[in-house]
């Protein structure tokens, strides 16, 4: 009788301890579930902002290129300004070959000062930069045409067709 009364104690011990471990089981697969669930909504939402910051950026290009190709801005600050954001977008070598001009058009005038620095040079100095910027905007202007055309119908989810001679 001692030996019944242990062993349906000791089966109901184990189907309980079965039982909590699977409501354990349950509970951490459920958590888990739920975790993969919020990944996967973030990375999405993650997703949404790089795309939208990409749109942006290639919006960008493409307004800096009509606004040099209008005389709005100089080559100079274009340049820059594109060769930062193709970088902001990540463009590989590939990508930016067609617009390889403006890469460098920048690293060429990367030497000048800007802002409080320019604002802080001596008149001689800055006729000097401004004749520099001059004679590398001459040089570069046709080629820099027309990859800013090109550039003006950039796609970022289509390859250019514009081919640079450089």
């Amino acid at each position: 009788m001692f030996e019944t009364l242990l062993s349906a104690s000791l089966t109901v011990l184990a189907l309980i301890i079965i039982v909590v471990l699977i409501a354990v089981a349950v509970f951490l697969h459920w958590q888990l579930h739920l975790r993969s669930k919020r990944d996967a909504q973030l990375l999405a939402e993650q997703e949404r902002k790089v795309a939208k910051q990409r749109t942006e950026a290639a919006n960008s290009l493409r307004i800096i290129a009509k606004s040099y190709l209008s005389d709005q801005v100089e080559l100079g600050e274009a340049s820059i300004r594109i060769s930062k954001v193709m970088d902001a977008l990540g463009m590989n070598e590939q990508e930016r070959m067609p617009y390889k001009v403006f890469d460098q058009i920048h690293s060429k005038l990367a030497h000048i000062p800007i802002l409080k620095e320019w604002k802080a040079l001596s008149k001689k100095d800055k006729r000097m930069h401004l004749k520099t910027i001059d004679s590398i905007e001459a040089d570069y202007q046709d080629f820099a045409k027309a990859a800013a055309q090109s550039l003006a119908k950039f796609d970022e989810n289509k390859k250019p067709h514009f081919y640079s001679a450089v």
